[in-house]
């Protein structure tokens, strides 16, 4: 198959866009890095799929097993690099050839504006329209390789061998574009630093649906454990939660901390991959959430705060645009464990109202975001005619 040329037509049903909508002004294209996991970046994608119906999306890779349902039936265009079988399809291992992989993939060609998610290269796609870049963070492996690579020196070591003419090109590819959108202070700050270039913050949308089915986790109990959520990543630290955890003799339940992994606390569950289903649950049964991660937004907060959960995160990084101690969740000192302890043991003891929690993340609502992404869009389809 020619992976190269249209897999589908993203025509929507009469029944995808209610009557009361108005009509879109400019006709958008949405492209992202790879589809090949279930992290923030791909559920704010997944989100833009709704706002935008007609539009066409196109990515460098595709893993519908390994990404959200959302997706299905909605990936357009492919690059060279989808040929590869798919026990091989690691996105990390083809790094080097995504910057090739994104200047030749095909956009819609009739499209008023391309809206690009990247956190590593989709910003470098080529197109006649106007590139809108929403940057979830400029590319840790490239500029926070001390964060990227904890743990593991050869792989940083090896990397460090080629990621100089890949910062080349990213720089490059950034200076092309034509306007640079961010999800929080913390990344706009990265922007500059990366790339001099000026963004401006729209944040991210929590999406997940509240109101969906639930399935409770084995071996736990409402409002008995700890929750975190985070990929097998050095800068996630879920490390440092389950030490905390341990020595107050809380259970915590680990999303993405695979089951075969690194070794774990007694008191730790890890649940590697979960189902949405099961994520509602665990969001809606956890004493609190609880995160140790450099993020550089980070939505597991706010959607553990959809469901009434309070959330306890590090004072920095793009948490301090999400969290409001006293409303919806409370702040420790990244630096000290002792904090992190106290503050999950004042989340125990003296949990904040529910229906405060809820309404804060009500403020990260898809039709807020979707307005003011639109804004943006239809700037930059009006300055490039």
């Amino acid at each position: 198959m020619d992976r190269s040329r249209p897999l589908t037509q993203s025509e929507s049903s009469a029944s995808d866009i209610r009557a009361d909508d108005p009509p879109l002004s400019i006709r958008v294209s949405l492209v992202h890095d790879y589809l090949t996991q279930r992290g923030g970046a791909e559920r704010v994608v997944a989100g833009w799929l709704s706002c935008f119906p007609t539009a066409e999306l196109s990515t460098s890779l595709y893993d519908p097993a390994a990404t959200f349902e959302e997706f299905r039936g909605r990936v357009t265009y492919l690059s060279f690099l989808d040929r590869i079988p798919r026990d091989h399809l690691d996105a990390r291992a083809v790094v080097p050839l995504l910057p090739r992989a994104m200047g030749s993939l095909k956009t819609d060609p009739h499209a008023d504006v391309i809206l690009a998610s990247t956190s590593g290269f989709a910003h470098g796609v080529r197109s006649a329209a106007p590139v809108v870049a929403y940057c979830h963070s400029p590319a840790r492996w490239l500029y926070e390789m001390d964060d990227y690579f904890v743990g593991r020196p050869v792989s940083k070591r090896l990397w460090k061998s080629i990621s100089r003419p890949l910062m080349t090109w990213d720089k490059t590819a950034a200076s092309r574009v034509s306007k640079y959108l961010c999800n929080s202070r913390h990344v706009r700050d990265r922007i500059w630093k990366a790339y001099g270039i000026s963004a401006d913050v729209v944040h991210p949308p929590v999406t997940i649906d509240v109101d969906g089915s639930s399935e409770p986790i084995g071996g736990l109990e409402p409002n008995s454990f700890i929750l975190t959520v985070g990929r097998s990543r050095g800068y996630k630290n879920a490390e440092l939660v389950a030490a905390a955890c341990e020595r107050l003799g809380l259970t915590l339940a680990a999303v993405g901390w695979e089951p075969s992994g690194r070794s774990a606390p007694a008191r730790t569950l890890r649940l590697g991959k979960v189902s949405d289903a099961q994520l509602r649950w665990l969001y809606a049964n956890a004493s609190c959430f609880v995160t140790a991660s450099r993020e550089d937004f980070g939505l597991s907060p706010l959607e553990a705060n959809s469901f009434g959960t309070q959330a306890v995160c590090p004072n920095d990084f793009g948490f301090l645009d999400t969290i409001t101690p006293g409303v919806n969740g409370r702040f420790y000192e990244p630096s000290s464990f002792d904090d992190l302890c106290l503050r999950i043991q004042e989340a125990v003891r003296d949990p904040l109202d529910d229906d405060v929690v809820r309404l804060h993340a009500g403020h990260f609502s898809l039709a807020e975001h979707s307005k003011l992404l639109l804004h943006h869009l239809e700037i930059a389809s009006l300055s490039a005619r």
